[in-house]
């Protein structure tokens, strides 16, 4: 299965953004996506770990969230910001809300800033 989402990732990526995208995320979705990315962001192998967060992106879910928490502090710098942008793109629900306040107080510059930005966006 992680093949097939890293390769409807790829299809995915090489899409101009106006066209349709809606059938390959259908598909991830199908594939139980939600499900697999939250196994591969605790994978050992970083590039799991990246691919997880990209399906967390483009499936968000309110549980993604407190996974998304931890994995934006990940020692392998493509994983952590794969992390970062998916943390961004999550439902903003009263726990995503808390969980990035929280990363105002850290020790992170630069995830402190995301922080402050993504907050002040004042999105739903």
């Amino acid at each position: 299965m992680t093949a097939r989402l890293t390769e409807l990732i790829a299809r995915y990526d090489s899409l101009d953004p106006d066209e349709q995208r809606a059938e390959l995320i259908a598909e991830m979705r199908g594939l139980g996506g939600v499900e697999a990315a939250r196994a591969l962001v605790a994978d050992e192998n970083p590039e799991a770990r990246r691919v997880g967060a990209r399906v967390m992106e483009l499936l968000a879910d309110p549980g993604h969230t407190p996974l998304l928490a931890r994995l934006v502090h990940d020692p392998e710098p493509q994983v952590a910001g794969a992390a970062r942008r998916a943390l961004h793109h999550q439902l903003r629900t009263p726990e995503w809300h808390g969980i990035v306040a929280s990363m105002l107080e850290g020790s992170d510059p630069e995830l402190r800033v995301c922080a402050a930005e993504w907050l002040a966006e004042g999105r739903l």
